[in-house]
């Protein structure tokens, strides 16, 4: 559990993050029973999982699956799917229940993500991919322009794409 602990990170180019995000628990001195080995999920890392690894870390992409330390990575991985997070890895927000890193990216964005992960979608002949974005409230439109930069480019690659979360 001691990696759990938040930890202030900062970058070379300047911004500043708690690691995991995870804030403190009152409830952490409740002494919890442990589970039966039995109950537990034996992980099994097939080619689908290792290709899928290769795509996100290959092109320095974030997934929830990684950033909010996912218990059913390897499910979705060995099934060949991942859910993408647009914007960075950095969320201007502090929500107690989630474990993506907290600061401010200063308005930092990498050019090259929707691409690659339009890219990463074809490659990995998915049925669906499963987009999501950190809140990026130092960003003037909120990271809108980066979702129509995706949409445009994943167009070009692939026939459907659809940003719901924009729909109004």
């Amino acid at each position: 559990m001691n990696n759990l602990i938040p930890v202030k990170n900062i970058s070379k180019e300047g911004v500043v993050s708690i690691k995991n995000g995870i804030k403190p628990n009152i409830n952490s001195k409740v002494e919890v029973e442990r589970k039966p080995d039995w109950i537990r999920l034996k992980l099994k890392e097939n080619r689908r999982f290792s290709s899928v690894k290769n795509q996100v870390e290959g092109r320095r992409l974030n997934t929830v699956c990684e950033e909010a330390m996912c218990p059913n990575i390897n499910e979705c991985w060995n099934n060949g799917t991942a859910t993408f997070m647009l914007l960075g890895s950095v969320c201007t927000r502090a929500c107690k229940f989630c474990s993506v890193d907290t600061g401010n990216p200063r308005g930092r964005l990498d050019e090259l993500e929707p691409d690659n992960v339009a890219k990463s979608i074809e490659e990995m002949r998915v049925k669906y991919a499963v987009l999501t974005s950190v809140n990026r409230d130092d960003l003037d439109d909120g990271g809108g322009g980066t979702f129509l930069k995706y949409h445009k480019s994943h167009k070009k690659k692939n026939s459907r794409c659809r940003c719901g979360g924009f729909m109004s």
